[in-house]
C-alpha cells in the first residue's frame, strides 16, 4: 500500500496527464455532436490537466467548511444534467431508455463536474479578479455621472445601426395583440400585462394622430434604446466603481455594444427588455444596501426605491410577483432582528401588486389572469399521457376530451412548448376556467398511474433551461413586424437604398448564450456564496431566480398544487442523500484501509437488507398477480355486519395486507372497497378516508411478513427477529387500528372534517 502511494506521489504529473487525455477522449466519444478532432481533444486534455494540477495544489481546502459538500452537490447535479440530457432528443422528440452504462458515465461526469466547480471556486476567491465588494475595505467612490453618460452614449450609438436595419422597429405577435387590446379590438387580458399594453398604446396613439403607426413604433424603439443604454451604462459604471479591473469594464462595454442580440433586444417591442433592465437596477440596490451595507437598506429613500422597482417589475411581467415573494422571504430572514420596516415594505409592496393586478385591473379593464397560463407544465404532462396512450380512466378521458378532442392532442402536442395546445382553436379555455379544482384532481389522479410519463415530460419541457447545450428550436429573437392590419412594415433602408442585405447579415451573426448555461451560472453563484459563508449575497440573486423558476416551469407558472407535488416527489430522495453526505462526511474514513474495514463491517447488513428488499418486492408482486386484493375485496363486499364490527374488520384486514404489500398496492387493491364499505355503514366520506390512512399507516409493521422488520433487524444486528413481533403487534399495530376505529366511529374528531 505504501509503495503504491509513493509511486503515485512521485509520478503525479504523469498520472494526471494520462488521466486528462483519457477523460478528454471519453468525453469526445460520448458527446454525439463532438467530432473527435485531435486538436480539440489535445486542447481539452490540457485544460483538464491544468484543472487537476490546480485542484491537487489546493486539495487541502476541501477539508474546510462548506467547500467539499458544495463541490459534491454541484458535481452530482452536473452529472445528472449530462446523463439525463443525453437521453432527450429534440429533433426526434424522443426520450431514450437508461442503460447500465449510464452508471459509468454518471461517475465520469461527476468527477469532471466536481473538478470544474472546484476550480471555478478557486478562481472566484482569487483576489486578482475581485473588487472591493465587502464592507470595511477602502471607501467606494460616489456615482460618476460622466462615466455613466459616456457608457450610455456609446451603447446607444452602437445600437443605432440595428435600429436603422429594422426601422421603424421589431414588432412580434405579442405586441400586435397588445396593440389590438389598446385599440379596443380585443378584450383586455392580463396575460398581456395591462401596464405594458397601456404603455404600447400610448406610443401607438402618437402614430394614430399622425396617421402613420410606423412613427409610434419608431418612437417606442428610441425610447427603449435610451432606457436600456442608461441601465447598462449604469451597470458598467457601478462595476468600475466597485474596483474591478478596467479591462473587465471595457470587455463588458464591447460585449453589450457589439453582440447583435443586445441591439435586437434594445429595439424589439417586447416587455422583456425593460423588465430585465428593472431587475438589474433592483439587484444593484440589493447588493449595495443589503449585501455590502445592510444598515443603509433601512433608510426610507432606499426602501421606497426598492419597493417601486419591485412593483414596476411585477406590472411589466406577471412573474414579477414571484420575485417579490422570494425577496421578501430573504429580506425577512436577513433583517429578522430589525423586522418592522422590512415587513411593512414587503407587505405593502406585495399587497399593492395584488391589488393593482387583481381588483383594479378587473374593475377598470375587466382583465383577469388566464388560468391556462398558470398550468403549462401540468397540461403538458396530461397531454403526453393522451399522446403516448398512458393509463386513464373513463372520467379522465372525458375531462381531457372536454379540454381538447382526444384525436387533436397528437396534432398539437410538442413536449418542449405548451403554446400549440393552449392556443389551439379547439382548446376550450372557458371549460378549464370553470373546472379548476377538477383539473388538479384529474392531474393528480393521472400522476399516480403515469408517474414516469410525467417525469419525462417535465424534463423535456424544461430541457432548454437546465441543460447547458439544450436546443429545443424555440425562437428567442424576433426580427420582423408581425402580420397586422394597421399598415405597419419595415422600410429596410440598407436594402432599399444601398442594396446591401444588412438584415440578413445580422441574423446570420446572431449567437446566443444557452439559457441552460445562464441557469448554471446562477446556481454556481448561489452555491459559491453559501460556500464562502456570505449567504447575504444570495439575496440579490433572488432577483433572477424568480424568472428562472418560471422558465423552469415551462414558460408559465406551475400553480401552487403542482409545484408542491413535483418538488416533493422529485427532490426529496436527492435532498436526503445530500444531507447525509454533508452531515456524515466527518465520520467517513480518511484512508484506504479505513474504507476497507468500513465496507467489510457493513457488508453483512447491506447483503441482508438487499436480499430482503428484493424478495419483499417479489412477494408483493406475487400477491398482486394472484389477485390477493381482488379476493379480499370480494370478502369485504360480501359482509353485512354492524358498523363497529365492520370497521374493526376493515381496519385489521388493511393492517394485515399492508404488511407483505406496500401502502400503494394496498390502496389500489383494497382502498375503494374499504372506503365504500365504511361509507355504506354510515361513516362520512372524509372520515372514511382519514380512517383508511390510519389503518394503512401500519405498513411494514405487522409481523411476521413485513420486510422492513427484517431490514431494520439486520441494520441493528438483531439475530432473532421474532422478539420484535410481540411488541409491534401489541404496542403499535393494535393501538393504531383502534385509533382508526375511534375516528371512523366519530369518537375522535377530525379538525376541519
Amino acid at each position: 500500500m505504501n509503495r503504491a502511494k509513493n509511486f503515485m506521489r512521485g509520478n503525479s504529473d504523469i498520472l494526471s496527464l494520462i488521466l486528462s487525455i483519457t477523460i478528454a477522449n471519453l468525453l469526445f466519444f460520448h458527446q454525439e455532436k463532438w467530432l473527435m478532432n485531435p486538436v480539440y481533444i489535445a486542447g481539452l486534455s490540457i485544460l483538464i490537466y491544468a484543472g487537476l494540477k490546480a485542484a491537487r495544489k489546493n486539495a487541502y481546502l476541501l477539508k474546510h467548511g462548506r467547500i467539499l459538500p458544495g463541490t459534491v452537490l454541484l458535481g452530482i447535479l452536473f452529472s445528472l444534467m449530462i446523463v439525463v440530457g443525453q437521453k432527450i432528443h429534440a429533433d426526434s422528440v424522443s426520450f431514450l431508455a437508461f442503460t447500465g452504462f449510464d452508471i459509468f458515465w454518471f461517475i465520469l461526469y461527476f468527477f469532471v463536474g466536481g473538478l470544474l466547480f472546484f476550480d471555478l471556486y478557486l478562481a472566484g476567491v482569487n483576489t486578482a479578479v475581485r473588487g472591493r465588494m465587502t464592507s470595511g475595505e477602502l471607501p467606494v467612490p460616489k456615482w460618476n455621472q460622466r462615466k455613466w453618460l459616456l457608457y450610455s452614449v456609446i451603447l446607444f450609438a452602437a445600437w443605432v445601426p440595428t435600429f436603422v436595419t429594422y426601422f421603424p422597429g421589431i414588432v412580434p405577435d405579442d405586441a400586435t395583440v397588445s396593440m389590438a387590446i389598446a385599440f379596443g379590438e380585443m378584450p383586455w387580458d392580463n396575460h398581456f400585462p395591462v401596464f405594458y399594453t397601456l404603455m404600447v398604446g400610448g406610443f401607438m396613439l402618437v402614430g394614430y394622430i399622425f396617421h402613420n403607426f410606423n412613427i409610434g413604433i419608431a418612437l417606442y424603439s428610441v425610447f427603449q434604446m435610451l432606457i436600456m443604454a442608461g441601465i447598462l451604462g449604469d451597470l458598467l459604471e457601478w462595476i468600475e466603481r466597485k474596483g474591478f479591473k478596467k479591462i473587465l469594464i471595457y470587455l463588458g462595454l464591447a460585449y453589450f455594444a457589439a453582440a447583435p442580440v443586445f441591439g435586437n433586444y434594445a429595439v424589439v417591442m417586447w416587455k422583456d427588455p425593460i423588465f430585465s433592465g428593472v431587475l438589474i437596477l433592483l439587484a444593484l440596490i440589493l447588493i449595495d444596501h443589503v449585501a455590502v451595507n445592510p444598515d443603509s437598506f433601512l433608510e426610507k429613500k432606499v426602501l421606497i426605491s426598492y419597493a417601486g422597482l419591485m412593483i414596476l417589475a411585477s406590472l411589466l411581467r406577471n412573474n414579477g410577483i414571484y420575485i417579490g415573494i422570494l425577496l421578501s422571504a430573504g429580506l425577512l430572514v436577513v433583517y429578522r432582528k430589525r423586522l418592522k420596516r422590512v415587513l411593512i415594505t414587503s407587505v405593502v409592496s406585495i399587497g399593492l401588486i395584488w391589488f393593482i393586478t387583481g381588483p383594479v385591473y378587473v374593475y377598470m379593464f375587466s382583465a383577469e389572469n388566464v388560468f391556462v397560463e398558470s398550468v403549462g407544465i401540468p397540461l403538458q404532462q396530461m397531454a403526453r399521457v393522451v399522446v403516448t396512450e398512458g393509463e386513464m380512466s373513463a372520467e379522465e378521458e372525458e375531462f381531457m376530451d372536454h379540454l381538447l378532442p382526444l384525436e387533436k392532442y397528437q396534432d398539437y402536442y410538442w413536449p418542449f412548448l405548451v403554446d400549440p395546445i393552449k392556443w389551439a382553436p379547439e382548446f376550450d379555455t372557458e371549460y378549464l376556467d370553470s373546472h379548476k379544482k377538477e383539473f388538479f384532481h384529474v392531474w393528480f389522479s393521472m400522476l399516480t398511474k403515469n408517474f414516469d410519463v410525467y417525469v419525462k415530460q417535465y424534463l423535456m419541457g424544461t430541457y432548454g433551461f437546465w441543460h447547458i447545450g439544450g436546443e429545443t428550436k424555440y425562437e428567442f429573437v424576433k426580427t420582423d413586424i408581425a402580420r397586422n392590419w394597421w399598415d405597419m412594415y419595415q422600410n429596410q433602408p440598407f436594402e432599399n437604398v444601398l442594396g446591401y442585405p444588412m438584415q440578413e447579415k445580422i441574423v446570420e451573426k446572431y449567437d446566443y448564450i444557452s439559457t441552460g448555461l445562464l441557469v448554471w451560472i446562477l446556481l454556481f453563484d448561489i452555491v459559491f456564496c453559501w460556500m464562502r459563508k456570505k449567504s447575504v449575497y444570495i439575496i440579490p440573486l433572488l432577483v433572477i431566480t424568480g424568472p428562472v423558476a418560471t422558465l423552469l416551469e415551462g414558460l408559465a407558472s406551475f400553480g401552487e398544487d403542482g409545484v408542491g407535488a413535483m418538488n416533493i416527489i422529485i427532490w426529496v430522495p436527492v435532498l436526503i442523500m445530500v444531507i447525509c453526505l454533508i452531515e456524515g462526511r466527518k465520520m467517513l474514513p480518511k484512508t484506504l484501509e479505513g474504507w476497507t474495514k468500513m465496507l467489510l463491517s457493513t457488508a453483512k447488513q447491506c447483503c441482508n437488507c438487499g436480499a430482503v428488499s428484493l424478495f419483499a418486492m417479489a412477494c408483493s408482486n406475487a400477491l398482486n398477480q394472484t389477485s390477493f386484493g381482488d379476493d379480499m375485496t370480494t370478502i369485504l363486499s360480501a359482509l353485512s355486519l354492524p358498523k363497529f364490527v365492520m370497521i374493526l374488520i376493515i381496519g385489521y384486514v388493511i393492517a394485515l395486507a399492508a404488511g407483505p404489500m406496500n401502502a400503494t398496492s394496498t390502496t389500489v387493491s383494497l382502498g375503494p372497497v374499504a372506503y365504500s364499505a365504511m361509507v355504506s355503514v354510515g361513516v362520512p366520506p372524509v372520515t372514511a378516508i382519514v380512517a383508511y390512512l390510519i389503518f394503512a399507516s401500519t405498513e411494514g409493521a405487522s409481523p411476521p411478513m413485513s420486510s422492513p422488520i427484517f431490514v431494520s433487524s439486520s441494520i441493528a444486528g438483531l439475530d432473532d427477529v421474532s422478539v420484535m413481533f410481540k411488541p409491534l403487534i401489541f404496542h403499535y399495530c393494535i393501538p393504531v387500528v383502534f385509533v382508526g376505529v375511534l375516528v371512523a366511529m366519530g369518537i375522535l374528531p377530525i379538525i376541519g372534517g
